[in-house]
């Protein structure tokens, strides 16, 4: 390959690697305790922003994941995820934020609701001709609820059996 060959290709790669590979918003579908997987590749530097939309399975109370990033050399990271955001579809309110996307925890959401999740992150600069794009992997996961127990555990009834013998004790000591 000549020097202009070489200089033609570092450039269309380059603009290749202009921007994210993702455009517009992904759709997981519904998200049940199996979990789905989501990724996106990241162009070489610049910031950006991804977006997820899904809803919960029947059992659902809550969601769960991870990210990790990854590239296609092994000394370049390629991607920096900052932060996670998530609201209703078509809401402006974020309902959670989290700043671990290595392990992030989403509680209190409900069936029947679509929500959003906004990947958001940078691209890490690459030194080298090439500009590698870098790319990121995730899973989310449905938490079932929690079940409120329908009968008292038996140390609550014990303890109360405890209580009412130490008021029966102090009331019949106080006749005598």
């Amino acid at each position: 390959m000549n020097p202009v060959q070489r200089l033609c290709a570092a450039a269309v790669l380059s603009l290749m690697g202009a921007g994210s590979a993702m455009a517009g918003t992904q759709n997981l579908g519904v998200v049940t305790e199996a979990g789905k997987s989501f990724s996106s590749t990241v162009a070489s530097s610049g910031s950006f922003t991804d977006y997820y939309t899904f809803s919960l399975g029947s059992t659902s109370g809550g969601a769960t994941g991870g990210l990790m990033d990854s590239a296609a050399s092994f000394f370049y990271s390629g991607v920096d995820v900052t932060s996670l955001a998530l609201r209703v579809l078509g809401g402006s309110t974020i309902l959670s934020t989290d700043t671990t996307p290595e392990n992030f925890t989403f509680s209190g959401l409900t069936t029947g609701v679509t929500y959003q999740l906004a990947v958001t992150g940078v691209g890490l600069p690459d030194s080298s001709a090439v500009k590698l794009n870098g790319t990121y992997q995730g899973n989310i996961k449905a938490v079932a609820a929690p079940v409120a127990s329908p009968a008292p555990e038996a140390s609550d009834l014990a303890l109360t059996a405890l209580g009412l013998a130490g008021v029966a004790f102090w009331a019949r000591r106080r006749q005598a």
